[in-house]
């Protein structure tokens, strides 16, 4: 009679892979929450110090990384949005909503009063998927900045694609036409 107790190698051996294969997903869900988007998805977004105009200072500037490796700057992040000082940690989230709703296909970035607070601004951005009635907010502007000069100086690496009142920017023109 054969002992059930204990298991033969092919037993241990499965055991094994789905305990890893549990861990991997495990860990994937738990990074991806932790950095608030899906890290098996390819980074478009990311964020650097610039010189800025004054000696010796920086400037955040987020950066658009095509999928075929072509670096561009996008938007220049200054003083004057809410949540706090620290630019660096604001450019980060919005290069996590950009890369979150990349492949909703990015159409027009524009400013817009803000629905939840009527006294301020925000800075937006649309999709194809979504359509022209909702708007992903990327910044709340504070309640003292003029939207217009934010703007233009925000969008100032994209000038070439402004247009119209309120000013707006033209994502399309910008993304590779392989993007999903």
């Amino acid at each position: 009679m054969a002992d059930v107790s204990v298991p033969n190698p092919y037993q241990l051996l499965l055991g094994g892979v789905a305990a890893i294969a549990l861990l991997t997903v495990g860990l994937i869900v738990g990074v991806s929450q932790k950095v608030g988007r899906n890290v098996l998805n390819p980074r478009y977004f990311f964020c650097e110090q610039s010189p800025y105009p004054v000696p010796e200072q920086f400037i955040w500037t987020l950066i658009y990384r095509s999928p075929n490796q072509e670096v561009q700057p996008w938007f220049k992040l200054m003083p004057g949005v809410e949540g706090g000082n620290d630019l660096g940690q604001r450019c980060a989230q919005m290069a996590n909503v950009l890369d979150g709703y990349y492949n909703d296909q990015l159409q027009t970035l524009l400013y817009r009063v803000h629905p939840a607070s009527p006294n301020r601004y925000s800075l937006c951005v649309r999709t194809e998927k979504h359509g022209p009635e909702n708007c992903a907010t990327l910044l709340i502007l504070q309640p003292n900045t003029s939207p217009k000069p934010y703007f233009a100086e925000f969008t100032e690496p994209l000038a070439a694609y402004r247009s119209g009142q309120p000013l707006t920017v033209d994502l399309k023109k910008l993304l590779v036409t392989e993007a999903p």
